[in-house]
């Protein structure tokens, strides 16, 4: 059975369907971890934080949860000096720009307020806010990460028609999509980044965001999410992992 997040469903069907194609076992899919602790077998789960009592041989409910919450991630992280957004909910930027977080618990570029100064700073900072310094980061990445190993490392790409300076947040939404790159020997800062962050979490799978700061000379990493979107591509990739790791059970 696969526990899964409302919001993860998609990517959750095209798993499920994917390990059916090539291993001929078809999963039920839930978002009820009640109806998860009924069922038999291997539960896998795709980025439903609520706990349960069925144990799991992929990602624990202590990384899904950390995952899930921006706050319990960077804390983590900048414990462990991963460079990572840290969280205030007082006082004020030294440095503009800086961001407002409307919201911890949205996606996408989602809740996020970018000012330029103190003025606009305080003009729309409201009670339950919290702020983060701006990192500007020259290139964003998508890494799916299997079993610890890099799987496989998508850059954004700017396809919009305005001004690219003028979208500092890089979401679909504005104007980008993700490319594929695959070439053997590079990134190899990216992928000790990467290692740092497994030995911390010790996920099974994952989709991890990270940022290039050209100026630091290191990656900034924005969040892992335990559910990222799959494509046909990527959900052969972590449904052969899947199936992989259950023979060896």
């Amino acid at each position: 059975m696969i526990l899964a997040h409302s919001r993860c469903i998609p990517s959750a069907r095209l798993l499920r369907d994917t390990i059916a194609e090539i291993s001929g076992t078809r999963l039920n899919i839930t978002t009820s971890p009640e109806i998860a602790d009924k069922g038999k077998g291997v539960l896998i789960r795709y980025g439903n934080s609520m706990p349960t009592k069925i144990s799991t041989p992929f990602n624990s409910d202590e990384m899904i949860e950390v995952c899930a919450s921006k706050r319990l991630f960077s804390e983590l992280m900048v414990e462990k000096g991963v460079y990572t957004p840290i969280y205030h909910w007082r006082g004020k930027p030294e440095i503009y720009p800086a961001l407002i977080r409307t919201t911890l618990s949205s996606f996408g570029g989602r809740g996020i307020i970018i000012v330029n100064d103190e003025k606009e700073f305080d003009s729309k900072f409201k009670q339950g806010n919290c702020w983060t310094d701006f990192i500007f980061t020259k290139s964003e990445y998508r890494v799916h990460v299997l079993g610890g190993k890099v799987s496989r490392i998508f850059k954004k790409l700017y396809d919009g028609s305005e001004d690219e300076s003028k979208t500092p947040i890089r979401n679909l939404e504005n104007g980008y999509h993700f490319s594929l790159k695959e070439e053997e020997g590079r990134y190899e800062l990216l992928r000790e980044t990467i290692h740092d962050i497994d030995c911390i979490l010790k996920g099974s799978f994952y989709g991890a965001d990270l940022g290039w700061d050209a100026k630091s000379k290191k990656y900034f990493v924005f969040e892992v999410n335990s559910a990222p979107g799959l494509n046909p591509n990527t959900a052969r990739d972590y449904a052969e992992y899947i199936i992989s790791k259950l023979k060896e059970r």
